[in-house]
């Protein structure tokens, strides 16, 4: 099942696999190329896909507060209408 949490842990993951890489392999862009038009756009693009995973993970957060918020409002019509019938 696809939660807030299971999106918060797969966007976190993605981060730190961006920041791994970004650690290990992203100065081989500065390294010996000869096309800075090409260089630039592998550095942009993995600061994109960064910039997404980062973005992704605080959707996730929202979602999971909101989805906390209608299942206090869902808990609470349950009670209301419940007590409706018993009364």
């Amino acid at each position: 099942m696809i939660t807030p949490d299971v999106l918060r842990m797969d966007a976190a993951k993605l981060g730190a696999l961006a920041e791994a890489f970004e650690r290990t392999y992203l100065h081989f862009l500065d390294i010996g190329s000869d096309e800075p038009e090409e260089r630039n756009k592998g550095a942009l693009m993995f600061y994109a896909m960064k910039d997404l995973a980062e973005k992704v993970q605080k959707d996730a957060e929202a979602l999971a507060c909101n989805m906390e918020i209608c299942d206090v409002i869902y808990a609470a019509e349950r009670i209301r209408k419940g007590g409706k019938k018993n009364g």
